[in-house]
């Protein structure tokens, strides 16, 4: 689960970014971007992925499920992050802004867990 908060907020950093680019007129630029926010969709899906396929112990089922239900909001974010790019209208970056402020504090909830250091 750390590892997976650890990359959650690589992911969130990332995207954060990405969205503080503003209006991008230089087709290069484009691309980089374009580039950069297939990669975190990808990034952001292998947590998704790797919070469902990994076995917990049953003592720890509740603490999977709430890194499952982070771990897709942060999938979210990334999709309407990449719905920015290539329609960078304002409704557009503000869902996306929405939706990883959302990933954000779901995953400030894991971190306090009891099961995880920030719990103490």
């Amino acid at each position: 689960v750390l590892r997976w908060v650890e990359e959650m907020e690589e992911i969130d950093a990332r995207v954060e970014s990405l969205l503080s680019q503003g209006e991008v007129t230089d087709p290069g630029q484009l691309y980089d971007l374009s580039h950069a926010v297939q990669v975190l969709v990808g990034q952001a899906a292998n947590v998704a992925r790797d919070t469902i396929y990994t076995s917990a112990p049953p003592a720890l089922i509740g603490l999977q499920e709430q890194a499952q239900v982070t771990a897709e909001a942060y999938f979210v974010a990334t999709q309407n992050a990449a719905l920015w790019v290539g329609a960078p209208q304002e409704e557009n970056v503000r869902a996306a802004l929405e939706t990883l402020r959302r990933a954000r504090e779901l995953r400030e909830e894991l971190e306090a867990s009891r099961w995880l250091d920030g719990g103490e």
